[in-house]
């Protein structure tokens, strides 16, 4: 089944729009050394302005409260407003706007990470962000991993090597996609014999596990 989208609903703009300006004009560092084709930007989210530009966005949006150092930022939508389609067209637009190449969405449930498989891969969507931003997304699945017991060696998940591996490109975004159930799980807890580039497996389960 193809979709059929409403494109630039308000709502669904002023969020993602809201997300921009919260990293506007923050300085962004990026590695020269033999890992620069596969790792982000940093963006700095230690300076006065990052703090000046949420409290101006919670401002235009009439939320009264003092802004904090946060690196956490809520967009809150009801049920069936597009909350997928927003988040989806945020990573585009940070992707233009800053050019972070990898993200990592984590959902709640194993059915909510279905209806988010069945988005980014329906030809519907696919077409229309590409259509608009000449790029499509890369999306590693990670699923729980099955002992294997016959074997000597463990082995990192596929999805997260893959996803790690993966060169930056002009014509891609690369997402990985995570259930919150496994960010406690065997899978993302254990010690790997056989990993990445060595060095990143403990930075993956530093970061999952914040």
């Amino acid at each position: 089944m193809k979709f059929i989208f409403e494109k630039n609903l308000p709502h669904q703009e002023k969020a993602v729009n809201s997300i921009i300006e919260v990293l506007k004009d923050l300085e962004i560092s990026y590695n020269n050394n033999h890992l620069k084709d596969f790792i982000n930007p940093k963006i700095d989210l230690n300076s006065l302005l990052y703090l000046e530009n949420i409290q101006s966005v919670m401002n235009l949006n009439n939320i009264n409260l003092k802004a904090s150092r946060s690196n956490i930022i809520d967009i809150l939508m009801e049920t069936g407003t597009g909350k997928t389609f927003t988040y989806t067209k945020a990573i585009f637009e940070i992707n233009r706007f800053y050019g972070i190449n990898k993200f990592i969405i984590i959902v709640p449930s194993l059915s909510i990470k279905a209806g988010v498989i069945n988005f980014l891969t329906n030809e519907g969507a696919i077409e229309l962000f590409k259509d608009e931003y000449n790029k499509r997304v890369n999306l590693y699945i990670l699923e729980s991993k099955k002992s294997n017991k016959k074997s000597k060696k463990s082995f990192m998940p596929n999805a997260i090597k893959s996803f790690v591996e993966s060169y930056k490109s002009k014509d891609s975004i690369e997402v990985l996609l995570i259930n919150q159930g496994m960010l406690n799980s065997d899978t993302l807890s254990k010690n790997y014999d056989i990993t990445l580039f060595d060095r990143f497996t403990l930075i993956l389960l530093k970061h999952f596990h914040r």
